[in-house]
């Protein structure tokens, strides 16, 4: 479970992924694609402090910090 800085209240399934949002009436599963995370991609924390910036997703709920992130331009 995730608070986000607009108060909304998010839960991450480790085993898949797949992000929904917590509401009064239950769970509402975001359908966007940039709501399901990916094996090795890199996120951007908006709220960060210190030099590592990014988090790159390893699966399973585990994240790994970084300075920078690698960007996959399809090629």
């Amino acid at each position: 479970m995730v608070t986000a800085k607009d108060g909304q209240l998010y839960r991450l399934n480790a085993a898949t992924g797949e992000i929904a949002r917590v509401t009064e009436s239950g769970l509402r599963p975001l359908t966007d694609d940039l709501a399901k995370l990916r094996v090795g991609d890199y996120y951007e924390m908006s709220d960060v402090t210190s030099g590592e910036k990014y988090l790159k997703y390893l699966g399973n709920g585990q994240f790994e910090k970084s300075l920078y992130a690698i960007r996959d331009d399809g090629k």
